[in-house]
């Protein structure tokens, strides 16, 4: 096997697979690693996203999708329901497959892809620049090299750390999430994902079930990390599931951290750059990070392929790849900012009024499109306490 390659990428995860991906079918020369066995396993989040998220980076193949999202449904705290009809407007992946599969097709054009590789060092210094990756693979020590290192890794980033980032995440920074797969799911709009909001639910975030037929549904909960000093994120779902689910029955279970912050500053120092989870890049709204982390890994082999194949080579090029970030998503990022820490902030009562807001202007309608941003906007803009509340984080939301 060989040593040398253009490009590195340590993580299998949509952001690391789309990089490898994009710059193999350039003609670079990538090596893909993944700590697990099988890519897009264990699942570790809803599988679900916007299908503009999807479809405005890769051509999808219909085996990647569970099922097809026409609208949503928000279940208030005291239990009103808001029905919002958009068509194409998201899917429910079968994360594995997906990932899997693109994986195949990065193989395909030439990169090469490990599994049960285990990342343990960077070689190199910060002074000297870095090298390659010293990993493991079958209990034995194995090093690459690479001109340019991607950070794929997740929110805790060890090619983060060992390159000196601080990853760390405050309790403000962060969900902690809790999600089962469940069959013999009961749902009046199987093809509608539904929300439910509220203290006894989740402070701070929200419950979900997303559908992916034949009477399957991811059902999680989010839970703000600073409210999880009464029961665990889990006692939040299970108590969910006796209120609404008594008779779905649990598959799989899983969990983990959702960051709800600002980007990592800066994506890229010399040459390792840090796409999707590891550049913290979820939309700290949701909590969702497959689209931004596909989208990233894209932008990420642009520049990569820029700087591989220009003769006067400057690390400015990989650089062009936070300020193209920025370009597409920074404005849209502190809204979504703006509004999350407004609402880990806001009462029952609160969230009874912004119910009733939404119903007004989008209850029952049906939308071809739904600016999210805008939205937010409204709300915040025609309800004098959030508008109050919102001066207050303003300051922190735009310092950058």
């Amino acid at each position: 096997m060989d040593k040398y390659y253009d490009i590195v990428v340590v993580g299998g995860g949509p952001g690391g697979i789309s990089c490898a991906y994009f710059a193999a079918r350039a003609g670079l020369k990538v090596l893909l690693m993944e700590k697990h066995p099988r890519f897009g396993e264990p699942v570790c989040c809803a599988e679900g996203l916007s299908c503009s998220g999807l479809e405005s980076v890769i051509p999808v193949k219909k085996s990647w999708i569970n099922s097809n999202i026409e609208g949503a449904i928000l279940v208030s705290p005291a239990g009103r329901q808001i029905i919002v009809h958009h068509p194409k407007a998201g899917y429910i992946l079968d994360r594995p497959l997906f990932e899997s599969d693109l994986a195949e097709m990065a193989e395909y054009y030439g990169a090469v892809v490990l599994t049960d590789a285990r990342a343990e060092s960077l070689i190199g210094s910060p002074d000297d620049g870095y090298k390659g990756i010293s990993c493991v693979i079958n209990k034995q020590s194995i090093e690459f090299f690479g001109e340019i290192i991607i950070g794929a890794d997740g929110v805790e980033s060890q090619v983060a750390q060992w390159a000196g980032w601080d990853t760390t995440l405050s309790l403000d920074d962060c969900d902690a999430g809790a999600q089962y797969l469940m069959d013999n799911v009961q749902l009046e709009y199987p093809e509608y994902a539904k929300f439910y909001v509220g203290y006894e639910i989740a402070p701070g975030g929200y419950a979900w079930v997303f559908p992916k037929g034949e009477g399957k549904a991811n059902v999680g909960v989010g839970v703000a990390a600073r409210y999880l000093r009464e029961k665990s994120v889990q006692q939040y779902l299970d108590d969910f599931l006796a209120n609404n689910m008594p008779r779905a029955r649990i598959l799989k279970k899983m969990g983990g951290v959702i960051p709800l912050t600002r980007r990592i500053n800066p994506l890229v120092k010399k040459n390792i750059m840090l796409v999707g989870d590891a550049g913290h890049l979820t939309d700290p709204i949701s909590g969702a990070g497959i689209a931004n982390a596909l989208l990233s890994g894209k932008l990420a082999a642009q520049k990569c392929i820029k700087y591989l194949r220009n003769e006067h080579r400057g690390y400015a090029a990989l650089a062009e790849y936070e300020n193209e970030w920025d370009k597409l998503k920074k404005r849209q990022h502190q809204i979504y900012l703006t509004a999350q820490k407004l609402y880990v902030t806001i009462s029952d009562q609160d969230l009874e009024v912004l119910i009733e807001f939404i119903n007004e202007n989008m209850g029952d309608r049906t939308f071809k499109g739904i600016d999210v941003a805008k939205v937010l906007k409204s709300i915040i803009f025609h309800h004098p306490r959030l508008l109050v509340k919102a001066v207050e984080f303003l300051p922190q939301i735009f310092r950058r």
